[in-house]
């Protein structure tokens, strides 16, 4: 069936915990016009100061958090005066589901392809450069928001995800913001050795080791640092029972600036502005709230049933938790909203890259075992 995409884009057709309900729990992986303005690299030596390279890198990774953020948002503020938005740009599976249901006339065709292709369980990324990750313990067979490099070079991929068709969940736009802020520290022609098909772990998305964005990252501690990933978790465990297709347990964020002595976040799924530490938990109590999403508005029919029969709850459990509603002192008080986890770039392993020459760089990188370094 041709995709009713395809003729509507100017580019290829293309976890905030990772969502969806596999047939068995996959130990590797974790749990959404105009197009964007490229990120601008910044001049910088052969060999970069730890100071000036952590500052760039803070810098790209919160710009490009930003710009995602805003673009997302103006696309879907925009696209019932205009469909042709909807074409194009970053956007969760559910919200994006829930849009076209929504919107209603003009959205129907595309609304019953993607659900019949799965695309809003697994996802969808441009394909002149992209293909999903197999996986046969998930119940559509390809991992969530997984897509793994088919064709270089790798920064024209990177601008792809952002400019085409893409459904992409909160951690995996964290990812691609720290992609960016690499690429601009070392610039496209190494970051294409690098990352791309020639390379021992070529570009892809997703939370497992397998993404080699991991690599770089490093576990952080002390204050936080702006460009700083963190993971701010919601109820996760009531989230999941009530949310069995949820994105929002929790969000990955980029810490930004501070106002006042109170540091703010960008989040995919959070205001574009930023938001503080109690606004992020206000917004995931919000979201835990909301009537869940049924798998009969994301999968085939076929799909859907094999998606609630996976549910080990009774009827009478599953009605009660999708009755169940906190209130900010309850959600608070299990633990809502809190910083889990942190993470950075890390500043001494780019500074090597970027100091050395291409092919040296890419023996190094190559050497390297996907997996977050601790502090």
């Amino acid at each position: 069936m041709t995709s009713p995409l395809q003729s509507s884009t100017s580019s290829p057709a293309t976890p905030c915990e990772e969502k969806k309900t596999p047939i068995e729990k996959n130990p590797s992986t974790s749990s959404s016009g105009t197009s964007l303005t490229p990120v601008t690299s910044i001049p910088h030596s052969p060999v970069v100061p730890a100071l000036d390279l952590s500052a760039r890198l803070g810098e790209v990774s919160i710009r490009v958090m930003r710009e995602i953020s805003q673009d997302t948002e103006r696309r879907m503020q925009g696209a019932a005066a205009d469909l042709k938005l909807l074409s194009e740009g970053v956007y969760y599976a559910n919200d994006y589901c829930a849009l076209l249901q929504k919107l209603g006339k003009g959205c129907e065709t595309r609304y019953q392809w993607l659900r019949d292709k799965g695309h809003f369980f697994h996802g969808i990324a441009p394909k002149a450069y992209f293909a999903g990750v197999e996986n046969i313990s998930m119940l559509t067979g390809k991992t969530p928001t997984n897509y793994k490099l088919i064709k270089d070079p790798a920064s024209k991929a990177l601008a792809a995800l952002r400019q085409g068709l893409s459904f992409l969940d909160c951690g995996s736009v964290v990812h691609l913001s720290h992609y960016e802020a690499v690429k601009d520290a070392l610039g496209e022609d190494k970051f294409d050795r690098l990352f791309g098909l020639a390379s021992a772990s070529p570009f892809r998305t997703g939370d497992s080791f397998d993404n080699p964005i991991t690599k770089l990252l490093k576990i952080s501690k002390g204050k936080i640092q702006k460009g700083e990933q963190c993971y701010i978790a919601g109820v996760v465990t009531a989230y999941q029972n009530k949310h069995d297709n949820g994105e929002a347990a929790g969000y990955h964020v980029v810490a930004c600036e501070s106002v006042k002595g109170t540091q703010k976040f960008l989040g995919f799924g959070l205001p574009s502005s930023g938001a503080t530490l109690g606004e992020i938990r206000e917004i995931l109590r919000q979201e835990f709230n909301k009537t869940p999403i049924k798998a009969s508005e994301i999968l085939r029919e076929d799909l859907a049933k094999k998606c609630d029969a996976y549910r080990k709850l009774d009827a009478e459990t599953i009605e009660e938790f999708n009755a169940c509603q906190f209130s900010s002192k309850q959600f608070e008080k299990l633990g809502g909203g809190v910083i889990q986890q942190r993470m950075g770039l890390n500043l001494h392993r780019i500074s090597q890259l970027a100091s050395a020459s291409i092919e040296e760089a890419a023996k190094l990188f190559d050497s390297w075992a996907g997996g977050i370094l601790r502090a």
